[in-house]
């Protein structure tokens, strides 16, 4: 069930910034992007509202390994690149 949960994690990281994607239109917010160490990966890159009403953008990453889930997000009114791509270039599992 775990690319069903990465699935469903995803849709609501998406739902809490008021994106509202269709199933299988997952393609308007990916991302490619590889953890090391994991199986399973879905990137996503988005821009919503915050609750309080503000422009937000994310990039997330949801991933796993066996029975494990995990996620990676940044959220932000800007996301400087260099800032990206320094935290999700950290990211990695260590070996089993």
């Amino acid at each position: 069930q775990v690319p069903l949960a990465l699935a469903n994690w995803r849709r609501a990281s998406l739902q809490a910034i008021g994106v509202r994607s269709a199933p299988g239109d997952e393609a308007s917010t990916a991302w490619p992007v590889a953890v090391p160490g994991a199986v399973q990966t879905l990137g996503v890159q988005a821009s919503g509202r915050h609750p309080a009403g503000g422009a937000v953008q994310t990039r997330a990453v949801y991933f796993a390994r066996g029975a494990q889930v995990f996620q990676a997000a940044v959220y932000g009114e800007r996301l400087p690149p260099q800032a990206l791509d320094a935290f999700f270039a950290g990211l990695r599992l260590p070996p089993p």
